[in-house]
Formats: structure tokens, sequence, C-alpha cells
């Protein structure tokens, strides 16, 4: 049981960990896109 909450919190802590990274990127794309509209405006 004690092995089964720790595997479930493994698996969430990964979990966020990769959409964070994700969001991190998508906004990091979202700011590139702005920075180049308003650059070439």
């Amino acid at each position: 049981m004690i092995a089964d909450a720790i595997a479930g919190m493994m698996h969430a802590l990964y979990h966020n960990a990769v959409l964070q990274e994700a969001s991190d990127k998508i906004s990091m794309t979202v700011r590139n896109i702005r920075v180049g509209n308003f650059r070439y405006a």
C-alpha cells in the first residue's frame, strides 16, 4: 500500500514536470511570436 502511494506520487510529479516544461515551451513560443510580430510590424 505504501509502495503504491509512493509510486502514485512519483507518477504525479513526473507528469507535473512534463506539463510544466510543455507550458514553459508554449509560453516561450508565444512570447517569441509576439516579439517577432512587433519587430516586423
